[in-house]
């Protein structure tokens, strides 16, 4: 798994503070396959779907990265509200 606990907390937070639905977003990862194995801070990237509009965005994550404020700046834009 590319995604921390704290980072998923943070990917709520954000969604609850912009008064959206946590259940109208869908998070998937794909690993990265020339990346870190596991326990080695694998990365890979990590795609967000809103699913009323179908929009989704995608992060590059894993190790040190900080794909959920990029997520929380792309939802304070509106980037996800429309196509």
């Amino acid at each position: 798994m590319i995604t921390s606990k704290s980072e998923l907390q943070d990917l709520k937070r954000c969604i609850v503070e912009a008064e959206l639905s946590v259940d109208d977003f869908k998070l998937m990862e794909q690993l990265d396959p020339d990346g870190p194995k596991e326990g080695y801070f694998p990365t890979g990237t990590v795609t967000v779907t809103y699913t009323p509009t179908g929009v989704a965005r995608s992060y590059d994550a894993g190790g040190v990265s900080t794909w959920s404020a990029k997520f929380e700046r792309d939802l304070n834009l509106n980037k996800f509200q429309t196509r």
